[in-house]
Parts: structure tokens; C-alpha cells; sequence
């Protein structure tokens, strides 16, 4: 058997966790508590902005239908700005159609830019004087903003009671919602109520299933999760219909790692061959079938499979493992000399790793990683890709709002706030990427210290030996 101490590399590819909803992403500490303060602040400041120094320059409206093309017309062409200056402009036409379709566009554009206050105004007035449908699926989007600001409490009280006047489709997506945030709460009985609820003739089905089998290996109830994850790959295999692909390659992942932890080998090493080559989660089952072949004494397998992961050279954390495993698997089949040049060249490997996140965290110290793309999540500081989540993102979301508005508003006392607010986001965004790299850095520290070890015991057996 691969030693515990060394199996304990698996606890940082942190599969179980996170939200398989969505991008199927993992679960990243959280920003500092001061985000929502900040976010408080920049709601505020926000709502100022656009009733005092923009809004008076949109033209005004008397015809809802005229309003709503001129809408969309300016979020086809992502002026997004000058869409919230016409709905600030406008709001009173809104508020006497409110049984007009344009107002769910209205919503969805506030609370995307977090012109929150303007939202929450029209959702109280909405509240007064619309049916309980049309409440329902207004409060709806309110959900959807809470959940994405990892308002977990909140957005169950925002649910509450509404899943019956929702569409189908978006019934089950509130439903998934409500599960996972009675997660993130640790209330996961209860979690399972709500993802039991999504039918089989869901498009939701197996996102509802799939997080019901993390809550049940989370709970160690190991076959009842195998089951249903089973199940829903059987059920692909018969049916026709397009699937979401990497759906099933995290199924499979879940599964391998789930087999791995039980020490069901050989079923693990299958469960890993099913994933794509060019799936998201491919190295991670490189990762996967290499410590399960080691477990099963197939030990050339391993090494195939770690020299593959090392000749991506990749700055991901499975290469970064791999630098790992493979000297301890040189050991186990006697090639002393092997593993301890091995163990050298990880130890240079991550010595040369840690200094690098180091001098990222000093390189981008002043907001200039704030001008880098954010692509599917990814932020990418040097070829190092750091992981958001969507609290994250809407951190990012508002710094650039704050720049957009320092563009456009001229007024000394205004744009001095501003400034104020950016400077203090640049520093919360800082901290946030910051303390992703310094996890990562405790990671390769950990795997220098195990290669330290290695070392030494090498060199203790070989004393042995010669006496």
C-alpha cells in the first residue's frame, strides 16, 4: 500500500467538495469578511452615481415597447452603462409595467452590475403591486445574486416559498440552489430533501443526483453513493440525446477518487480510464490512475503514467504531485540510487516552485494582476492559474466597475470617493490572490518536507545494509 503520509496528497485535488452545479468548481476559501462591507459601500456608492451624475443624460421614454428595444439594443452592444442611465431614467415607466416582460431584462441588468439599490426599489414596489407569480420569479433572480455572493443564509429566505410559481426549469435550478446553500450551511439532511425533489425528466437531474452522492460520501455512505453515480452513467450509455460531456468526466472522477479512498483499486483505475484526454479533470485521473496502479503493485504503470504528467510540464498541482510519487515509486521496486536522484530533483523542483509564487505575490503586489483576463474562472498570473469562485469574481466585477466610473464622473467630491473605494479593492483583491498562492506555496512545502524525508530514509536503510 501507498504509506497514509503520502496518500494524504489526495486531500489537496479537494475532490468531494465544492459545487458540482454550474462549472462543477472546486470550493475556494472564501474572500476576507470585509468583501461585504466593501460591497456595501460600493452599492452605495453606485446607486449615487447613477441617479445624481449619469442618469440625467438618457433620454426619457413614454412607450414601454420603445423603452425595451432601446434597452436591448444598448446591452447587444454591451454599453451596459448607458443601459442602467436609461432604466435610472425610466423607472417610473417601469414601475407602471411591471407585467411587461422588459422588467426581468431590467433585473437581470442591476443586479449583474450590482446596481442593487435601484433593483431592490423596483422588487419593493413589484412586491406591492404584482401577483405572487410574478413576485416569485423577480425574487427568483434576487436568489440567484445571494447565492453568487455566497450569501448562503440569505438565499434560502429569498427561496422560500417561491419554487412553486417558478417555471419548471427554474424550479429544479432553485431547488439545486437550495440544496447546495443548506450544504454550505452543514444542514446536508436536509440538503438531500431538495435535491430528491428534482424528477428524473429533469434537465437538472443529474446535477441534483451528482451532489447527492458527494452529500453521501461526505457522510460515509460509500455504496449509496456509488449507486447512484452508477446509475447515471448506465442511463448515458442508453441514451441518445447530447449530454454535457464533462458532466460525465466528473462523474467518473468523483467516482475514481471515491473507489481510490475505499482501496477498491482496480475499480478506481477504470473509473479513471473513462475520462477524456481533453477534459479539465484529465490530470487529476492521471493523477488518480497512478496511485492506483501503485496500489496494486503495478508499479511500471505508475511510473508511465507520472512521466506523462511531468513531460506536460504544466504549472498544476498533479505535475507538482507527481514530483512526489514518482521517486517513492522508484523505492518500492528497489531502484535505491533512482529514487534518491529522483527525490533530489523534486527537491530542487520545488524549491525552484516556491520561489517563484513568491516573487508572483511580490510582482503583482499593486493591482496589476486586476488588468489580466479572467478566463473561465482562471486568472493567470505567469502561466500559474489561479482558481475564483464566484464570490471572487463579483470582487473583480466591482473593481472595474469602480474603473469604468472613474472615466465618466467629474465631480472632485465623487471621484475622490471613488478613488477611496478602488484603492481599498485593489488591496482586497491583493489579499485574495495572494492567499491563494501562499495555499499553494504550503502545498509544495509539503511536498519538499516529504521529499526531505525521503531522503533521509534512503540513506537510513542504506546504513542499515552496510553494517
Amino acid at each position: 500500500m501507498v504509506t497514509r503520509n503520502l496518500f494524504l496528497v489526495l486531500t489537496t485535488l479537494v475532490v468531494f467538495t465544492g459545487t458540482t452545479f454550474a462549472n462543477t468548481a472546486k470550493i475556494k476559501p472564501q474572500a476576507p469578511l470585509d468583501a461585504d462591507l466593501l460591497d456595501s459601500e460600493f452599492i452605495r456608492l453606485s446607486k449615487a452615481i447613477y441617479s445624481k451624475n449619469i442618469a440625467v443624460n438618457s433620454a426619457v421614454f413614454k412607450n414601454i415597447n420603445s423603452f425595451q428595444s432601446r434597452l436591448n439594443s444598448l446591452i447587444s452592444e454591451n454599453n451596459e452603462t448607458a443601459a442602467i442611465r436609461l432604466v435610472i431614467r425610466n423607472l417610473e415607466l417601469i414601475k407602471n409595467n411591471i407585467d411587461h416582460n422588459s422588467v426581468f431584462t431590467v433585473i437581470r441588468l442591476l443586479l449583474k452590475n450590482n446596481e442593487y439599490l435601484t433593483a431592490n426599489n423596483l422588487l419593493e414596489h413589484i412586491k406591492k403591486e404584482g401577483d405572487v407569480s410574478l413576485i416569485s420569479n423577480i425574487v427568483f433572480l434576487f436568489s440567484k445574486y445571494h447565492f453568487n455572493h455566497e450569501d448562503y443564509k440569505k438565499t434560502l429566505q429569498t427561496l422560500d416559498g417561491i419554487i412553486p410559481y417558478l417555471s419548471v426549469n427554474d424550479g429544479h435550478f432553485a431547488l439545486i440552489m437550495n440544496g447546495i446553500s443548506l450544504q454550505k450551511i452543514k444542514l446536508h439532511r436536509k440538503a438531500l430533501v431538495s435535491y430528491e425533489k428534482v424528477p428524473e425528466t429533469s434537465v437538472y437531474y443529474e446535477y441534483a443526483q451528482l451532489n447527492k452522492a458527494i452529500v453521501y460520501i461526505r457522510q460515509g455512505w460509500w455504496s449509496d453513493a456509488h449507486l447512484i453515480i452508477t446509475h447515471l452513467l448506465n442511463k448515458r450509455k442508453t441514451s441518445k440525446s447530447k449530454h454535457d460531456r464533462e458532466l460525465v468526466n466528473r462523474l467518473y472522477l468523483v467516482l475514481g477518487y471515491s473507489f481510490l479512498q475505499q482501496e477498491y483499486f482496480r475499480e478506481s483505475r477504470n473509473a479513471f480510464r473513462n475520462i477524456e484526454k481533453d477534459s479539465i479533470y484529465a490530470n487529476r485521473a492521471l493523477l488518480g490512475i497512478a496511485l492506483a496502479a501503485a496500489n496494486q503493485g503495478d508499479n511500471v504503470g505508475a511510473l508511465n503514467v507520472l512521466n506523462i504528467l511531468q513531460q506536460k510540464n504544466e504549472k498544476i498541482l498533479p505535475v507538482d504531485e507527481s514530483y512526489l510519487l514518482l521517486p517513492y515509486i522508484y523505492e518500492r521496486i528497489g531502484q535505491n540510487k533512482t529514487a534518491s536522484a529522483s527525490y533530489s530533483l523534486a527537491l530542487s523542483y520545488y524549491e525552484n516552485r516556491i520561489k517563484e509564487l513568491n516573487s508572483l505575490i511580490r510582482k503583482y503586489r499593486n493591482k496589476s494582476f486586476t488588468k489580466l483576463p479572467i478566463v473561465n474562472n482562471k486568472l493567470s498570473l505567469d502561466g500559474n492559474l489561479i482558481e475564483l469562485n464566484d464570490r471572487n469574481n463579483e470582487i473583480f466585477n466591482n473593481y472595474r466597475q469602480l474603473k469604468m466610473f472613474s472615466n465618466i464622473v467629474s465631480d472632485p467630491e465623487t471621484s475622490r470617493k471613488i478613488s477611496l473605494l478602488t484603492h481599498k479593492y485593489q488591496a482586497l483583491l491583493d489579499k485574495i490572490v495572494s492567499e491563494k498562492l501562499k495555499q499553494n506555496i504550503e502545498y509544495l512545502e509539503s511536498y519538499q518536507n516529504q521529499s526531505q524525508f525521503g531522503i533521509a530514509r534512503l540513506y537510513d536503510n542504506s546504513r542499515k545494509k552496510a553494517r
